[in-house]
């Protein structure tokens, strides 16, 4: 019930964002980011859409959607373990802007909700799920080249912080869980 309620309210808050700050010289596109290129080292693969929605010279927002996936396999004395990592995210960045002629500088944050499944599976043992989920806050700065109107590639660094609550499929008690990352991106954005 209560993660309802923060979907519910982060998406009126993406809607009155972008409604109300949505002006004729307004540019719209559609991005993919390439995120923490230290997971996709670590055998994760994952990327967040976003629809940036620049509204002026100095101001734009992306909301976002995310997926993550990461597979481990390994086997030890005739023990294999398998991990299983998967994570559902949706969000927005706030975001100040300077333009310069081709390149464009970005500082502010990310705010969003993510929802993370995990599984661990060993030989001649049961299964172990456990879920987290939890509201997400990541300060970034972040710059693209813009190739042409409607084409650019970026990065962008984040702070990234979200305390989370471990439900483990099996116990009676619950974890509560607080992440802190530091994460590198990278962006290819088309704009309308």
């Amino acid at each position: 019930m209560v993660r309802n309620k923060w979907i519910f309210i982060l998406f009126g808050l993406l809607y009155f964002l972008i409604t109300g700050s949505v002006q004729a010289q307004t540019k719209i596109g559609v991005g993919v980011a390439l995120f923490d290129i230290q997971q996709i080292l670590m055998e994760g693969a994952g990327s967040t859409i976003t629809v940036p929605v620049i509204t002026s010279s100095t101001f734009r927002i992306e909301p976002e959607l995310g997926y993550y996936s990461m597979t481990r396999e390994h086997t030890f004395n005739g023990i294999t373990t398998k991990d299983n990592t998967r994570a559902l995210s949706i969000g927005a960045g706030i975001f100040l802007q300077k333009v310069y002629s081709e390149f464009t500088l970005y500082y502010g944050g990310r705010i969003g909700y993510i929802s993370q499944k995990q599984t661990e599976e060993v030989t001649d043992e049961p299964t172990n799920e456990s879920s987290n989920s939890g509201l997400y806050v990541a300060p970034a700065i972040g710059g693209e080249h813009n190739f042409s109107e409607h084409f650019s590639i970026g990065a962008e660094a984040e702070l990234y912080y979200t305390p989370l609550t471990n439900e483990v499929t099996g116990r009676a008690y619950d974890e509560d869980i607080s992440l802190l990352n530091l994460r590198g991106l990278v962006f290819f954005r088309f704009y309308f």
